[in-house]
């Protein structure tokens, strides 16, 4: 059984949007999109992120500042693309996008990345917000969100999400629960700083899927101190103040500054694929990681071990300070849940 819908909605789209590509690129990138959430090399797990248009030079010359580089050439049957793909998708974990643009009567494969500050927005909302400055050109931008799902935005209208699963997904969307997570962590800082900081968590946050493989971040009252009969790990001294680098560097305007700061972030990324616990603060601090849960787990929990800890610590009236529980599972499902006052 073959998932038509899904194909209709995508040839819908393209369709809806001008992007006239042949029946015989359709089906090649179809067959592309069906192990794009799936996606690994030499057992690595990759999220594939894909704009797809017509004449998108004159739109990359308007973003500032940012990169692009056309890499391969191929008809407009794009047999060639399967095979160009396997090579292009590894830039997909640095922040690039692929780029298949059909420029007169070829087909062009390459990479993007635009760049923004520490609070910049997401390419996606970019493009909606700045394409209607481009001319003649259509396109479409196309994100493997987790292990079932590509999420396809569109330029005016609402965001379409084609999944493999047979029922909907419970819950909110990764933007809702990335929300309120940044809401926590920032719950404690100087209220003249929250909107900046916000910003730059959410940022980071969106970063988790395609940086992350599976993790659970604790989000602590700022005064926390690790109970030893339940909890177990790695603290970090001093700790790292997201809130301070986040406000001190507001207006990166060097390279040194900039390097400081994406550092600190990749250090975060490492430490959430790390096993075990990554524990942040209200105030936007990162006290401690690798830590292991030591408590009981009711067994009316169920789930793989990962989820089984983060429902067992939330339960646990034991432990102090807990305010929330970020999970992610490998398959890049994600949930932040509160802890009931």
């Amino acid at each position: 059984m073959y998932f038509e819908g899904a194909a209709n909605e995508f040839n819908r789209v393209l369709d809806e949007e001008c992007i006239d590509f042949s029946e015989k690129f359709r089906k090649t990138f179809l067959n592309i999109m069906s192990e794009m959430c799936n996606y690994s090399e030499e057992d690595h797990r990759i999220r594939p992120q894909v704009i797809l248009g017509t004449d998108l030079k004159n739109y990359f010359d308007t973003v500032t500042p940012k990169n692009y580089f056309v890499m391969y050439r191929d008809d407009l049957s794009g047999g060639k693309l399967p095979r160009y793909f396997k090579s292009l998708a590894l830039f997909c974990d640095n922040g690039w996008y692929i780029v298949v643009n059909k420029v007169n009567e070829q087909l062009e494969y390459g990479i993007f990345r635009s760049y923004v500050d520490i609070a910049g927005i997401r390419f996606e909302d970019f493009f909606r917000n700045s394409f209607d400055e481009m001319m003649n050109g259509h396109m479409i931008v196309l994100k493997a969100i987790n292990n079932s799902d590509i999420l396809i935005t569109r330029y005016k209208e609402a965001e379409v999400l084609i999944s493999q699963k047979f029922v909907a997904p419970d819950g909110k969307s990764q933007e809702e629960e990335y929300s309120k997570l940044a809401d926590d962590v920032i719950e404690e800082c100087d209220e003249r700083n929250k909107a900046h900081l916000k910003a730059c968590f959410m940022k980071m946050f969106r970063n988790f899927p395609q940086k992350v493989h599976g993790t659970i971040m604790l989000v602590v009252e700022d005064s926390f101190i690790i109970p030893k009969n339940n909890l177990a790990g790695i603290q970090i001294e001093p700790p790292i103040d997201f809130d301070n680098i986040f406000t001190v560097y507001k207006e990166i305007d060097n390279y040194k500054d900039a390097e400081s700061v994406y550092s600190l972030t990749g250090i975060l990324y490492e430490m959430l694929n790390t096993d075990g616990i990554t524990i942040i603060t209200n105030k936007g601090r990162i006290l401690f990681y690798n830590v292991f849960y030591e408590g009981k787990i009711p067994k009316d929990i169920k789930g793989g071990a990962r989820k089984r800890t983060a429902q067992g610590i939330l339960k646990n009236k034991k432990l102090q300070g807990i305010l929330g529980v970020y999970f992610q599972s490998q398959d890049g499902d994600i949930i932040y849940e509160r802890r009931q006052k």
